[in-house]
């Protein structure tokens, strides 16, 4: 079933609902319209899921408190590092 088929079939759904199922379908879809406007697609994994704003914001958060906590490495150890992953590939 392609997309423009789910479409029409669910508004037929929509348009057979009683008022209470309607009211709880209004408030989810709203729901997720306000986490939409919230919580935007700031780009793609390499599998090519989106990932969030919220996600990103949270993998920053723990990165910052790493930092913080000293776990982290200073560029002079991360070039000497490099420099003998080189020499292991000649």
């Amino acid at each position: 079933m392609n997309q423009v088929q789910i479409r029409s079939e669910v508004h037929q759904m929509v348009d057979r609902l009683d008022e209470h199922l309607l009211a709880a379908v209004h408030s989810m879809l709203a729901t997720y319209e306000q986490k939409q406007e919230e919580d935007t697609i700031v780009g793609y994994d390499i599998k090519g899921a989106p990932l969030w704003a919220s996600q990103l914001r949270a993998e920053l958060l723990r990165e910052i408190e790493l930092v913080e906590q000293g776990n982290f490495m200073r560029i002079e150890d991360l070039e000497k590092e490099s420099e003998q992953w080189l020499k292991s590939t000649k």
